[in-house]
């Protein structure tokens, strides 16, 4: 397993969580189109790094 690839998935995660807690202090309204493009992303990142945390489980054991 890429420890790297999970790291840097981890990175990214952490960089949109807090674009995306900007967002929301400057417009509470969460159907914002920006915002929902931002969690949408957030969804898709979290969904890869949990992918690649299972098949590293997977390899180790």
């Amino acid at each position: 397993m890429d420890e790297k690839h999970i790291k840097v998935v981890l990175m990214a995660i952490e960089l949109l969580r807090a674009e995306l807690d900007q967002l929301v202090e400057r417009s509470p309204n969460l159907t914002d189109e920006e915002i929902v493009k931002k969690s949408q992303e957030l969804d898709r990142l979290l969904t890869e790094y949990y992918q690649l945390i299972k098949k590293k489980q997977k390899e180790q054991g």
